[in-house]
C-alpha cells in the first residue's frame, strides 16, 4: 500500500511545461522566441498539436543548447545550466507534460 509521502514523492517527479520548463525558456529564449518571431516557445505546444513534432522541436533545442556544442542562447546571453538542459532532456523523456 502507497503512503502519501510515497505519492507526494512521485507528485514532484512530474516535470511539466508550466512549472518547470517555462521558466526555463523565459529566463534565456523568449527574448527571441516570443509571438510574430521564429518559433515562438512563449507557450506549449509550440507549433502543433503533433506530439513527435513537439518531441523534434524539443530535440532540437536540446542540441542547440548544449555546453561547447550549443549555438543557443546566441552571443553572450546567459546559457542554460547543466541543471536546465538536464529538466528539459526529462521533460521529453517524460512525454511532454503541459
Amino acid at each position: 500500500m502507497c503512503n502519501r509521502r510515497h505519492i507526494f514523492g512521485l507528485l514532484l517527479l512530474v516535470i511539466t511545461y508550466l512549472n518547470h520548463i517555462k521558466p526555463i525558456l523565459d529566463a534565456h529564449c523568449i527574448e527571441c522566441h516570443s509571438p510574430g518571431n521564429f518559433l515562438d516557445l512563449s507557450w506549449y505546444p509550440f507549433h502543433s498539436q503533433n506530439l513527435s513534432e513537439q518531441s523534434a522541436i524539443v530535440e532540437r533545442m536540446i542540441l542547440r543548447v548544449q555546453p561547447g556544442v550549443g549555438q543557443m542562447p546566441p552571443g553572450h546571453r546567459p546559457k542554460l545550466t547543466t541543471d536546465e538542459i538536464e529538466t528539459i532532456q526529462q521533460w521529453l523523456q517524460s512525454g511532454l507534460n503541459i
